[in-house]
């Protein structure tokens, strides 16, 4: 027999032997091996019949193939082991064989995650005990700095972030872009898991990505009662994004009604313009949020202040054709003769717009 002849044999069997271990097989592996003994041959990606078994879960098999001697540390292409994969798809079983057989707790695939980490993103919360009584690092980080405790709180695992914190994560750790699990969970609004970090000594005012804080996501997504938590730790509610927007502005744009209420009552100022020179009352104006105007119309919002287009919060009310608006505002006494940089009083607007009800309320202001 010649060497390809040799070799387009050797590639069948090893295809045999993963068909058996991908069937759950168990009889026909231990035939096939008492034949031909290579229980660490690979498939094409790298795989051993060890990493497959672990990542389909079949304790038996990965029992067999470990007292047959295959070694629990190899690694495929993409640099993963059997633990790693058997912790990714929650086989606790197999993960607590392959710790015992002193499979390594911290090797890392080619993204850097170990075990933890993959049992971190998946939700595996019996695996993720399991390897931080074993001794797994929780400060551990993969690319971009992302710690194990930063996806939990980012995908809503509450109780994985519990058990991290109680393993010593640190709770203010935070990602390649300076974003913290607070801020993650935020976003989401994972109640849980924020309250979690809360009660560990989370920074509420730590600024993450674009200069979000915690605060500023949670309002952000409209994610009332964790905001509520985040305001009952006193945060710096004045604080800014990268384009200048506070919580209330961001929350007035975006129509929070209660939100809204919630930062006025904290004390939040209500005549901040963002970059462009926009105020927290035009952004609610714009959105057409009656109720938070007349919210911040109550709070003593500057009805005068132009933006960059020079417009102020009664022109835009007028552009919206929303007389219940313009009529709140006019209570508050703007300067109805304030041009735009175009020359354009709210009256000319209303005119030009044919909106007879607003030229009459503004008509009768005088």
């Amino acid at each position: 027999m010649d060497t390809t002849t040799s070799l387009k044999m050797t590639s069948v069997t090893v295809q045999t032997l993963f068909g058996y271990v991908e069937k759950e097989d168990l009889a026909s592996i231990k035939a096939h091996l008492d034949e031909f003994r290579d229980v660490d041959c690979r498939s094409d990606n790298g795989q051993t019949p060890l990493m497959v078994a672990a990542e389909v879960g079949s304790l038996e098999i990965v029992q067999e193939l470990i007292r047959r001697g295959a070694c629990v540390d190899m690694d495929d292409v993409d640099c993963w082991t059997a633990l790693i994969s058997a912790a990714k798809e929650g086989h606790i079983e197999v993960v607590t064989e392959l710790l015992e057989n002193n499979a390594n707790l911290e090797h890392r695939d080619m993204g850097g995650w170990t075990a933890l980490m993959w049992a971190a993103y998946k939700n595996r919360t019996d695996v993720a005990q399991l390897l931080l009584k074993r001794g797994a690092n929780p400060n551990i980080t993969g690319q971009y700095s992302v710690y194990p405790i930063i996806w939990a709180a980012g995908r809503g695992h509450a109780e994985i972030v519990h058990l991290l914190l109680q393993y010593g994560a640190k709770v203010n750790c935070s990602d390649k872009y300076g974003t913290t699990p607070l801020i993650w969970a935020a976003r989401k609004g994972h109640y849980d898991s924020v309250m979690h970090l809360l009660a560990n000594g989370a920074d509420v005012d730590q600024e993450g990505a674009n200069s979000m804080t915690a605060l500023i996501v949670a309002v952000k997504g409209g994610h009332t009662k964790v905001v509520k938590e985040l305001l009952k730790r006193n945060p710096n509610v004045n604080m800014t994004d990268k384009d200048g927007n506070t919580a209330l502005a961001i929350a007035a744009k975006e129509g929070h009604t209660e939100i809204v209420q919630d930062l006025l009552d904290a004390g939040t100022y209500v005549n901040n313009p963002d970059r462009s020179g926009e105020t927290v009352l035009v952004g609610a104006v714009r959105g057409g949020h009656v109720e938070i105007v007349r919210a911040l119309l109550n709070k003593y919002a500057d009805v005068d202040v132009k933006g960059q287009d020079g417009k102020t919060a009664l022109y835009w009310a007028v552009e919206k054709g929303n007389a219940v608006m313009v009529r709140d505002i006019l209570l508050c006494n703007p300067d109805t003769e304030s041009c735009t940089k175009e020359g354009e009083t709210p009256l000319i607007k209303a005119t030009k717009m044919r909106n007879i009800e607003v030229v009459e309320l503004l008509l009768d202001k005088g």
